[in-house]
């Protein structure tokens, strides 16, 4: 014997909540979970014209009197205060006719009952008695399809059941292929995790995005609000988080703000910590985030004054300017990355091995030290040099130069010490910006500056044996070198007339 039922008319209403059409799956897949199956099988069938949905599970499946009350009644449910199931509003089962089935087959059985369900096109359904014993639930989409548009179908029925659940504890297929994987955080090289209470909590750097869970079912996925941590990417799964009753976003109630809370909690201390040890332990990731650090945006202060990393190695540097911090780049351990760090300065000496692409990326935005930075070294101990030295500051002192004091010094750049033969840099620095290397005040508000000789250029080699018998022209033409710098062409010209005369 059979029934005939109508559903009734708000069922229409209800059906358009959902949004995507193949969310049904995702209903299907929970109710299957709440049944305790450990296994949800889902295929995409096609035979003379017919696409079919399948929905395979093995849990405890459906009598008759749970037919009646819960999957042909709007709005009734047996999960209300059961925190071991989240479909709660007990119309899950509708979302089957937005994809407009022409029939739906429900096969069930429970206690030694099994029954079949047909839903037809126009949602009235009858129930039918089985013979033949059943275990679990198997739901089945009928759809007229032409042959061409199965594959189309068929991806985004796994596109579905990947994005709504790819967490669960079960073991999902999809066409023979499983799906399921442990609960992760994408895109976020650096992260770290925390617990608090029965939520599980992932927090990242990255691309600023959200997902909430509840045991594994995807309740939201996207961009998150304003209370959230700027440029971090977090997941939480918990069983207390709340779907809302249109299924396309989180409660934002107290377990949702507990959530909240450890994210913030994690991006403000551990996070932090474990992009400086990445730092430390040269991870390419760790140097691809502070280079791609958005403008507007303070990197966080333990980053900030991270202190210097030193290599063996080989030879090239490079530095480049990041929050208006200096960082070295480099293959080596030298000591312009000591004295700058000392110095207050943020400098990270790493490798930047070709097959790296992050630090290939880092090493575009670099500038080569020669350019930009020279470090002050300790030149060999010669009388000479202190004769040129003296004689220097009493000429630029003499022309009311606000000169602090004059240092012979070996720059430590072969490039720098073939082209720079004096430069000003700020008094007390062991290490100088080559802009405004040739500034030097005479003015009531300049500040003094030293004057370093670099004591392996060849002209100052030559005018170290003009000073030991005239040091005041030795200065004479040191002094006319360091205000020629201004000008390389010019510098380069006299340089060339110098040495031939003093050689002469």
């Amino acid at each position: 014997m059979s029934q005939d039922f109508t559903v009734d008319d708000a069922l229409a209403d209800l059906v358009q909540q959902f949004a995507d059409p193949f969310a049904c799956l995702r209903e299907l897949i929970q109710n299957s979970l709440d049944a305790g199956s450990p296994q949800v099988d889902v295929n995409v069938l096609w035979a003379d014209g017919v696409v079919t949905l399948e929905v395979q599970d093995y849990g405890g499946g459906m009598d008759r009197q749970i037919i009646e009350q819960r999957l042909t009644r709007l709005f009734s449910s047996g999960k209300d205060g059961d925190l071991t199931k989240i479909g709660r509003f007990g119309i899950g089962f509708v979302s089957v006719f937005a994809l407009q089935p022409d029939a739906v087959v429900v096969d069930t059985g429970r206690l030694g009952e099994s029954w079949r369900v047909l839903f037809k096109r126009d949602r009235s359904f009858v129930r039918l008695a089985l013979d033949e014993p059943l275990d679990g639930t198997c739901v089945r989409i009928m759809k007229a399809l032409p042959e061409a548009e199965l594959p189309a179908l068929r991806a985004r029925a796994r596109e579905a059941v990947v994005k709504w659940c790819r967490f669960v504890d079960a073991e999902i297929t999809v066409d023979g292929e499983r799906i399921d994987r442990a609960f992760e955080l994408a895109d976020a090289p650096l992260q770290v995790c925390g617990q608090v209470g029965e939520q599980d909590v992932r927090v990242g750097y990255g691309e600023p995005w959200a997902g909430f869970y509840n045991k594994g079912l995807t309740l939201y996925e996207g961009p998150p609000d304003d209370s959230a941590p700027a440029q971090v990417r977090f997941a939480i799964s918990g069983r207390n988080l709340e779907h809302t009753l249109t299924r396309d976003a989180v409660v934002h109630d107290a377990a949702w703000a507990q959530g909240m809370a450890e994210v913030k909690r994690l991006a403000a201390g551990p996070l932090v910590a474990r992009w400086v040890q990445a730092l430390r332990d040269r991870e390419p990731a760790a140097f691809e985030l502070l280079a791609g650090w958005p403008k507007g945006l303070s990197l966080p202060d333990a980053v900030r004054d991270a202190p210097a990393f030193t290599l063996a190695g080989g030879e090239r540097r490079a530095v480049a300017k990041v929050q208006g911090k200096a960082v070295l780049r480099s293959t080596r351990a030298d000591g312009l990355a000591r004295v700058m760090a000392a110095d207050g300065e943020t400098v990270y000496v790493v490798e930047a091995p070709a097959q790296a692409s992050a630090l290939a990326r880092w090493a575009e935005k670099a500038t080569d030290v020669a350019d930009g930075w020279l470090y002050r070294g300790d030149p060999p101990a010669a009388a000479s040099y202190s004769a040129l030295a003296r004689a220097v500051e009493a000429l630029l002192g003499a022309r009311g130069a606000k000169l602090a004091a004059v240092h012979p010094v070996a720059y430590e750049s072969p490039r720098d010490t073939a082209r720079l033969p004096v430069i000003a840099a700020p008094a007390g620095a062991t290490w100088a910006a080559r802009s405004g290397a040739t500034l030097l005040g005479q003015g009531f508000f300049d500040r003094r500056r030293d004057v370093w000789i670099n004591v392996g250029h060849p002209a100052v080699q030559a005018l170290l044996a003009v000073a030991e018998q005239a040091p005041e022209f030795a200065a004479y033409g040191l002094v006319k070198l360091f205000e020629l710098d201004r000008d390389d062409a010019r510098l380069a010209t006299d340089l060339a007339l110098f040495e031939a005369a003093t050689k002469g």
